[in-house]
């Protein structure tokens, strides 16, 4: 499964999203894997070269399929699902609001 991970803007650094094939066919263990793989340092320094941060609270992914895409937000435990409107308003957010949760920033649960 393709999954686009997106870093959002933060006083320091832009905004930066990638695109990678994550080795999984359903989204949770795709969306473990994308979380490992922007988290873990490798041995052949392959991660430095896409010059980000390591993913956390308030990033985002895209899981993308033959169905179609679906879009989640990084909690504090796991991942919630938002709809298109859902993550355009988090993408406004203040980097430091994002720190706080999808739940608390947007007023209400996340769909699972």
């Amino acid at each position: 499964m393709r999954v686009k991970a997106i870093f959002p803007a933060d006083e320091r650094t832009p905004l930066k999203e990638f695109i990678w094939d994550a080795p999984a066919s359903e989204d949770a263990p795709a969306l473990e894997e994308t979380f490992r793989e922007f988290n873990v340092v490798l041995e052949d320094d392959s991660h430095i070269a896409r010059e980000c941060r390591s993913m956390s609270v308030g990033d985002m992914a895209i899981c993308i399929d033959a169905v179609g895409e679906r879009i989640y937000i990084c909690d504090p435990v796991g991942w919630k699902r938002v709809t298109d409107e859902e993550a355009k308003q988090w993408m406004k957010l203040p980097f430091r609001g994002r720190l706080f949760g999808f739940q608390f920033m947007m007023g209400k649960e996340g769909n699972k």
